[in-house]
């Protein structure tokens, strides 16, 4: 292969790493300025819930390699087992008398949000430049860098040791949401545990609180 046929090759990879660039620091942006108390941050905060599913429905029409994936992922027969487990938490929430609505609440920010970008959308995005497990790392990494605005702006909410130990905790479970992808090839394993990690917060008794910290860290 001449120089020419691998600069026409290069060209449509670097167009699109370049829009996910773009559209990820978007994301990004957007999500940080909804932390900032110096602004109106519930504003920018509705902003970024409503435009974030802009973001990953572009980024999804508009690489090829994902829209490929998405085909496989609708056809995927654990669709059934994130069906069921929603089912469950709905009847659940509906018998406590907890209301239903938490459980949608929850489901689509942050589950779906977070799980649609960093475990799909960057993990397929990367493993066209990488290997799987350094995608999954860089995932983890994004992830990570994502909620670190909560240390930054809140430093009062984790004093000391826990701003180091929020971090790591993010990464960790980041990580264990990028492996489960990795086996499955689908975001409904790591979507109904993601959500359940959430739901599970009003049933835990006061010695357990440790474990809604360590699951749901944010």
């Amino acid at each position: 292969m001449n120089e020419m046929d691998r600069t026409n090759i290069d060209h449509p990879k670097k167009k699109f790493a370049l829009l996910f660039a773009i559209l990820e620091f978007v994301f990004f942006a957007l999500f940080y300025f909804s932390q900032d108390s110096n602004i109106n941050h519930t504003l920018i905060f509705h902003i970024y819930i409503f435009t974030a599913p802009v973001i990953i429905v572009l980024l999804i029409m508009v690489i090829p390699e994902l829209r490929k994936k998405v085909k496989s992922l609708l056809s995927s027969k654990d669709l059934i087992i994130f069906v069921a487990v929603l089912s469950i938490w709905l009847y659940v929430y509906d018998v406590k008398h907890i209301g239903v609505s938490s459980v949608f609440s929850f489901l689509y920010y942050p589950v779906i949000l977070e799980e649609l970008n960093f475990r799909f959308i960057v993990i397929e995005f990367l493993k066209n430049y990488t290997s799987d497990g350094k995608a999954i790392i860089c995932q983890a990494l994004m992830y990570t860098l994502f909620y670190a605005s909560f240390v930054i702006f809140y430093p009062h909410g984790y004093p000391g040791f826990y701003a180091p130990l929020f971090i790591l905790d993010n990464f960790a479970m980041a990580i264990i949401y990028g492996a489960i992808y990795y086996l499955r090839k689908n975001i409904y394993l790591t979507t109904a545990l993601h959500l359940s990690f959430y739901l599970l917060l009003f049933f835990l008794p006061l010695d357990l609180g440790w474990l809604g910290y360590v699951t749901t860290p944010v």
